[in-house]
């Protein structure tokens, strides 16, 4: 009796595992098919963004700001124009600062050209803080 009901506990034990496995393969698939979604095109801006943020900015290098502006508002475009990701919660507050960001790119490329440090670094700023909420609307 005592044998059956350990072997009754190891299938129920196996059976769990099996189960629990196959669920956070599931969870793992749909991360890895949002984790997609615009990851080449956040890369290539977070690529540009970076040494601007932390080394440009923090020097008040703005002619450094002002040359690569070209190149963030082309990597910002490309985010834009990927639009809404399908399987993502709170669609219309993504959808909105999506919208905010497209705006601040177009600020920031016009500060960019005739604004002053000032107007530069807030642009700058905006583009920034609304790229960060962007990524965490996504997956990790």
């Amino acid at each position: 009796m005592k044998k059956m009901a350990w072997m009754f506990g190891l299938v129920l034990l196996f059976s769990y595992s099996f189960i629990l496995t196959a669920q956070e393969e599931q969870k793992m698939e749909k991360k890895e098919i949002k984790m997609e979604f615009g990851k080449a095109e956040f890369e290539a801006f977070h690529s540009v963004l970076r040494p601007l943020q932390h080394k440009a900015l923090p020097a008040k290098d703005f002619k450094k700001i002002r040359e690569k502006s070209k190149l963030l508002v082309e990597k910002g475009e490309a985010i834009v124009n990927l639009g809404i990701p399908k399987d993502i919660e709170k669609t219309a507050e993504y959808e909105r600062t999506l919208q905010s960001f497209s705006d601040a790119l177009v600020k920031y490329k016009g500060d960019a050209k005739s604004g002053t440090d000032a107007e530069l670094k807030k642009s700058y700023l905006a583009v920034h803080d609304l790229y960060e909420r962007l990524m965490n609307f996504l997956p990790d």
